[in-house]
């Protein structure tokens, strides 16, 4: 009872060490967010408030490179980090590194043959030598699969006694054998001796095997389970970072493009304003949006480049019904028309945007296209948030397609069996 009771105050203590580690951790981070994304805004308005009136071309190119992407990839990075493990004493025992665990079938023979039959063919008659190997075959598989055969042991001990007293009888057999050819002396007793102890030392060696195995498992459960608590801990600082990165790369690098395109004199306040959006991601609440905030940002890209537009009224009435799905497509189609503009030599894009039913459910399928040849190599960043919401850029024909398919349908089955990419 003593023992009993010593060891739930030991785990006890464990679980609220693991506890205070992790509300440490998910505060520390949260902190770090913060910090960053003042610095990041901050930054931004002192490169702001450098610029000409009206601002030069250079000045909102370099704007556009450092202020927006360099920092907004600096906030996607943080958000999408993986959270560092709690320190704290994980409940997991240690491998019982000692013990007896069958081994694989035929490696105890086999390892026996490759040793033995180099001095079995300089020593032994060829009749020994087909007696002797009669004898390895029987006593191989009696060894290997009596143990595993017999119902009657439920223990991994009684297998592994009955595979260590069967390897003790094919080594005595082996030995016979050698009487029975003609050998004589202190040979006869190398098999007694040598089989028996090569099944040994692979029993210790698959029991060594096992505990590891199950040793890392338990490892594996215990950090993953707290790898989930610290991120769901996490996960409000991690979608304001991940608000903010959009804000700036999203929208300010969007603005500077505009600018780039068609001037306008009013860029310092319009941008001065969306820093102020990214200071406050904390405190507000992401805004709701539907089909019509995908129009507005196709409309506010159309006065820069010509759009096609395909959005089927099934896909309207899923973004306007799923606050969620539509903020997932408006950030992808943004980033769509962005890259357009800025890497693409073509002056028309399209954007579709449909419904389509697969093998997983109803799904949203958005392609924003245009012409051109995507470079070797190229991709999303790993950190970018439209990858995470399962876009890819790829090359079709002639054009490069940064598309995505959406799970419209989110209580449905969540471990579909049938591909999404296959029709229904």
């Amino acid at each position: 009872a003593i023992r009993s009771r010593r060891r739930v105050n030991a785990l006890l203590r464990s679980v609220r060490a693991e506890l205070a580690a992790a509300q440490q951790s998910t505060e520390a981070y949260d902190r770090a967010a913060r910090a960053l994304v003042v610095r990041v805004v901050d930054d931004a308005r002192t490169r702001l408030a450098q610029w000409n009136d009206p601002p030069t071309v250079e000045q909102v190119r370099a704007f556009a490179a450092d202020a927006a992407r360099a920092e907004s990839h600096e906030l996607a990075d943080l958000a999408a980090a993986e959270p560092p493990r709690m320190p704290g004493e994980l409940d997991v025992r240690r491998a019982r590194l000692f013990g007896l665990r069958l081994p694989p079938v035929g490696l105890v023979g086999l390892v026996y043959l490759v040793f033995m039959l180099p001095y079995a063919v300089r020593a032994a008659t060829p009749a020994v030598l087909v007696v002797g190997a009669v004898f390895l075959v029987i006593g191989s598989l009696a060894t290997d699969y009596l143990p595993r055969r017999l119902s009657v042991l439920s223990g991994g001990r009684a297998r592994a006694g009955v595979f260590l007293g069967v390897s003790v009888l094919t080594g005595f057999a082996l030995s016979l054998a050698s009487v029975l050819g003609g050998l004589t002396g202190i040979r006869v007793l190398i098999p007694a001796l040598a089989f028996p102890l090569i099944a040994f030392a692979f029993a210790m060696l698959a029991a060594v095997v096992h505990a590891l195995q199950v040793e890392q498992r338990r490892l594996s459960h215990a950090v993953a389970s707290q790898q989930r608590a610290l991120r769901r801990g996490t996960a409000p600082a991690r979608a304001a970072l991940t608000d903010a990165a959009q804000i700036l790369h999203r929208d300010v690098q969007a603005r500077c493009v505009l600018q780039l395109q068609t001037p306008s004199a009013g860029i310092a306040a319009d941008i001065d304003e969306l820093l102020a959006q990214a200071a406050d991601v904390f405190a507000r609440p992401a805004p709701p949006v539907g089909a019509e905030a995908v129009d507005q940002v196709i409309a506010t890209w159309a006065h820069v480049i010509a759009v096609d537009v395909r959005i089927d009224d099934d896909a309207r009435a899923a973004l306007d019904g799923d606050g969620t799905l539509a903020r997932d497509a408006y950030d992808i189609v943004a980033e769509g028309l962005l890259n357009a503009v800025k890497h693409a030599d073509a002056r028309r894009v399209g954007v579709s945007v449909d419904l389509t039913s697969t093998g997983a459910g109803r799904m949203l399928r958005l392609a924003v296209r245009c012409e051109g040849i995507l470079p070797r190599g190229a991709a999303l960043r790993p950190a970018s948030h439209v990858r995470s919401l399962g876009a890819e850029l790829v090359q079709v024909a002639d054009s490069v397609v940064l598309r995505a398919l959406l799970v419209v349908d989110p209580g449905g089955s969540r471990h579909p069996v049938v591909s999404a990419v296959h029709p229904a």
